[in-house]
């Protein structure tokens, strides 16, 4: 019968968040951040995971060492059967008992051959306990709190967001990310909704240029008398090497008849991008006429 520190072990091997949950005692702080935010930061990485369809997630683990601060240090590999590490950590122990859990990338093992290791999780300085806020703080993620507030007042009054009205918001939210959130907000979890709205809306920035310049792709297309590959592939290496998401477009989960798509959950007006997501359906379409040697130059800023 396993004791509970291999059943923790066993836990990781098999991506079991529940049991982790169950065996890991709720006082204690694991990489000096609460139980509750360990588990969920981990459950998140764990979702993602299994989102991957190629991943093999039938991991075990191996005995491997580190030297931190010129002290051996022993912790464990979990690999895959394709030689991927999903996660490295080092465990202290107090008379048998697990009394902290840090990841270590550091740590190399000669069991088995790594060919890639992930990134694993990491948390945010204002998750851990011995964090103090300060003025700065308040400031910074105050603002950010408020920047995401227009935007999801205005998609619950709207029911999405426009064009005009995703560039503004990030025009005027532009210096503040440079100045403020930048050097230190990346270190603040409540600062990370507004960086996900911000970096999602980066490319909106030229998405008049792109718009014209699919409309004009797109009349294009529609002028050829017959569709084959080969009248089209020249048109087809034009417009993947001069608009970098040409193949995706912002097409995926639209909904035409209510006319909004979602990118990230935050749901766009569609007209506003009409002849975007066509040229984004045409050369998903036909991907696989698109010349090898074709690479994008153009590209949303």
């Amino acid at each position: 019968m396993l004791d509970k520190k291999q059943l923790i072990i066993s836990a990781f091997e098999n991506l079991d968040v529940n049991l982790l949950d169950v065996l890991l005692d709720d006082d204690k702080t694991f990489s000096n951040v609460s139980k509750k935010t360990f588990v969920a930061v981990y459950a998140r990485f764990v979702r993602f995971i299994k989102r991957i369809p190629e991943f093999d997630t039938t991991y075990k683990s191996y005995k491997a060492f580190c030297d931190l601060e010129d002290e051996r240090r022993e912790g464990i590999a979990f690999v895959n059967n394709d030689g991927i590490c999903y996660i490295k950590l080092i465990f202290t122990y107090h008379e048998d008992e697990i009394i902290d859990i840090r990841q270590c990338k550091s740590l190399e093992t000669s069991e088995i051959e790594i060919s890639k290791t992930m990134i694993g999780i990491s948390f945010y300085k204002d998750e851990e306990k011995c964090f103090k806020a300060d003025k700065d703080f308040y400031e910074i993620t105050t603002t950010c709190q408020d920047a995401v507030n227009i935007l999801q007042n205005h998609i619950e009054e709207e029911g999405a967001l426009s064009m005009s009205s995703i560039r503004s918001w990030f025009l005027a939210h532009e210096d503040f990310y440079i100045e403020k959130v930048l050097p230190c907000g990346y270190s603040y979890s409540e600062c990370a909704e507004f960086i996900n709205y911000f970096t999602l809306f980066r490319k909106y920035k030229t998405s008049d240029e792109v718009e014209e310049l699919s409309k004009k792709f797109c009349h294009e297309f529609y002028s050829f008398p017959i569709v084959h590959k080969r009248n089209i592939s020249d048109w087809l290496e034009r417009v993947n090497n001069e608009i970098v998401r040409a193949q995706k477009g912002f097409w995926l989960e639209c909904d035409f008849r209510k006319g909004f798509f979602l990118e990230s959950h935050v749901k766009v007006f569609l007209p506003d991008f009409y002849y975007t997501q066509n040229l984004g359906i045409i050369m998903n379409k036909y991907r696989e006429w698109i010349p090898a040697s074709s690479s994008c130059e153009i590209r949303m800023k």
